[in-house]
């Protein structure tokens, strides 16, 4: 599973190298949670998020989740960066 998205970082930030890309899976930035996969599901204007699929009136109609990747920051590598 490869991406072809590319960050930038501030100076003397950096992804820890060791750790890829994973799922959110607590989805705190719904507001109302995900289902076990990290899905948040909503209508086609990404209003009313729901932790699970709507069943009435033909289904959500958008699903989406984020994608979280830790970073450390190193004051060495700021001045390094500059």
């Amino acid at each position: 599973n490869s991406s072809n998205l590319t960050f930038s970082l501030a100076p003397g930030w950096a992804f820890v190298e060791s750790e890829d890309w994973r799922k959110d899976l607590q989805c705190v930035w719904s507001g109302c949670g995900g289902d076990s996969d990290g899905w948040v599901y909503t209508n086609d204007a990404w209003l009313g998020p729901r932790p699970s699929p709507y069943t009435l009136g033909g289904g959500s109609l958008t699903r989406r989740r984020r994608w979280v990747r830790r970073v450390w920051y190193d004051p060495k590598r700021a001045s390094d960066d500059c």
